[in-house]
């Protein structure tokens, strides 16, 4: 019979290491780069060993010393790490991508320019699909608070105007509840797509909530934003019908920083009661 093997407990039982496999240098420290970053972060087989930025004030750098990452001031660093796998150049740089090509070591692999273009993009739709509501298209109620609170503050520094509509569908639940929660999508995603079309590029729609809307419309007085509001409510009244899809109005209420308040939320409360001071009278109106 053969002798039985003598096995060391802690060999059984000693805990397994991912080996690093990856290396991979930074060149840029600005969106894209934190956004890397905090996506390989925690990955176990990538390693960062480098990034590269001048300016010191760059967004990814302080995740990137949260992380251990060495930052270093002067891109050109990199070539000094002979045993780099993958070279990030997230700076635009041409000129830099094309000493990259010359001057890296064969086993190192160079994503540059449109390779950064690429990785942005994906970064920019993550985001903006983030921000926007997925039936009507518009900003959700996070973003447009956001752009409120910017707005608010360029107000005050500025000393500039701007105005918010707030708008409800008239009578929705009626829709709802004859022709089917569909039709009543139907209706939401017609006036969303009416807003839309109505507005200039700078202005911020968003969906606030079921059959609710807010509009922020940058360095704009009450009077403009009457017009704007007439426009969007003129439109929708004009709106075909579409097979069972009824007729259907809006109720729009106004408010205007600073002479109705200098908060997000005294300019929002405003926009809201005036919004149902329509509502009262029975719809199909603006007030400010």
């Amino acid at each position: 019979m053969l002798p039985l093997l003598k096995m060391e407990r802690e060999e059984v039982f000693k805990p397994r290491t991912v080996k690093k496999c990856l290396k991979v240098f930074i060149i840029g420290g600005g969106k894209v780069s934190k956004a890397i970053l905090e996506t390989i972060g925690q990955d176990s087989s990538i390693e960062v060993v480098g990034l590269a930025e001048a300016d010191p004030k760059a967004i990814a750098l302080p995740l990137a010393r949260s992380l251990g990452i060495p930052i270093f001031s002067n891109y050109r660093v990199v070539f000094e790490f002979l045993n780099v796998n993958l070279i990030l150049n997230l700076t635009g740089d041409e000129n830099l991508e094309e000493e990259l090509y010359k001057r890296k070591s064969p086993q190192t692999e160079v994503i540059g320019t449109w390779g950064s273009k690429l990785i942005w993009n994906i970064i920019d739709l993550k985001e903006r699909s983030a921000n926007l509501d997925p039936l009507t298209g518009l900003y959700n109620v996070r973003f447009f608070y956001k752009a409120l609170e910017a707005e608010i503050e360029r107000g005050i520094r500025y000393n500039s105007n701007f105005s918010i509509i707030f708008m409800d569908i008239d009578h929705l639940k009626q829709i709802n509840d004859t022709l089917g929660h569909l039709k009543g999508d139907e209706v939401i995603k017609k006036v969303a797509h009416t807003i839309i079309s109505s507005l200039r590029s700078v202005d911020v729609a968003a969906r606030y909530g079921g059959d609710e809307f807010a509009i922020l419309l940058p360095e704009t007085g009450v009077e403009e934003a009457a017009k704007i509001a007439k426009r969007i409510r003129s439109r929708i009244t004009d709106l075909p019908l579409i097979g069972k899809l009824p007729s259907f109005t809006i109720s729009i209420g106004i408010s205007t920083f600073p002479k109705d308040g200098k908060t997000a939320k005294t300019l929002m409360s405003k926009a809201d009661y005036c919004m149902y001071q329509v509502k009262k009278l029975g719809g199909d109106s603006i007030y400010f």
